[in-house]
């Protein structure tokens, strides 16, 4: 093998890292955005998605459009911010594998029935991804997801600062 052989391995395996990286990030982007057209650039059409909430329950989705109906159902947020906090990679041909490492920032407004809270409360959790992936014509997609919510944490009445306008 020559050194340009390995160089252009090198730069190839550095480029399907970076474009895994984009199909985790436009995964949060869809969430925080509410573009949840977006899941079209990260999911297969037959995914598996399953996610053990912090009550211990799990949740499976079979399909990309089941996975993104239970996404866009569960985002009742005034707003969220979830941000990859480390992110393991491993690749095998066309076969991939992340465990991603999250937290997330959910500021919950809504009144519930018995809530004695003065205001809003900010929720934020722990989270823990581990998925395989495939590169397909269209690019690399998940073909199982597997969220687990290792802690949460709820503080409430945080100080809410009015959103600045959208750039334009």
């Amino acid at each position: 093998m020559t050194s340009q052989t390995m160089d252009a391995e090198a730069i190839e395996q550095a480029l399907d890292h970076h474009r895994i990286m984009m199909v985790i990030n436009d995964y949060f982007h869809a969430l925080d955005s509410r573009k949840f057209a977006l899941f079209d650039r990260v999911f297969t059409e037959d995914a598996v998605y399953e996610a053990q909430l912090v009550d211990g329950s799990v949740h499976r989705f079979e399909g990309r459009a089941a996975a993104r109906a239970a996404c866009e159902a569960g985002n009742i947020w005034r707003t969220s911010h979830h941000g990859v906090r480390n992110a393991g990679i491993e690749i095998d041909g066309d076969r991939a594998t992340t465990n991603i490492y999250a937290m997330d920032a959910l500021l919950d407004d809504r009144k519930l029935p018995g809530d004695i809270s003065a205001g809003p409360r900010l929720i934020q959790h722990g989270l823990r991804y581990v998925d395989t992936l495939e590169r397909r014509p269209e690019g690399w997609r998940i073909t199982s997801r597997k969220l687990y919510c290792l802690w949460q944490n709820i503080t409430a009445s945080p100080a809410i600062l009015d959103p600045l306008p959208e750039p334009r």
